[in-house]
């Protein structure tokens, strides 16, 4: 139940149909300190977030599988409630937007386990099928620190 960030390569070496042969490479990239993560059912279960996003709610990540958000949101349920609407009514093309405007955006504070809460500014992409989705919260401090 740990995340992190890799390039996979995959390359066809010989054969035809069911006798293929394929290569792939795995690297490790590094992860970004400004951009975290976390993986979501559509009913807001945390299904697992990367190393930054537990450090910014003050967790370790294994700690977080199975919790809700809304138990990591601090002030407003409704701004969270809304978001998971919206994503739920978004299409999967709204959800693979890169495009301003067009992709599903909300601003929430969440609450750290020892210190003060942070304000993130949150990116909805989608993992999974349209029939099975599972979201990915991309989530950026307002405040201007990393991580």
């Amino acid at each position: 139940r740990y995340v992190f960030p890799v390039s996979l390569g995959v390359t066809k070496l010989s054969g035809i149909g069911a006798d293929s042969v394929f290569l792939g490479v795995i690297r490790p990239q590094s992860s970004s300190l400004a951009i975290l993560r976390v993986w979501l059912s559509p009913n807001g279960v945390i299904l697992c977030a990367d190393q930054q996003f537990s450090s910014a709610v003050g967790y370790v990540e294994g700690d977080l599988v199975g919790h809700t958000l809304s138990s990591l949101v601090s002030g407003s349920p409704e701004a969270l409630e809304s978001l998971l609407e919206r994503c739920r009514a978004a299409s999967p093309e709204q959800l693979a937007s890169q495009r301003e405007g067009e992709c599903v955006t909300a601003q929430l504070l969440l609450a750290h386990r020892f210190l003060e809460p942070v304000l993130m500014d949150i990116t909805v992409r989608m993992a999974g099928s349209d029939a099975q989705r599972i979201l990915v919260l991309h989530c950026r401090r307002c405040d201007g620190l990393e991580g």
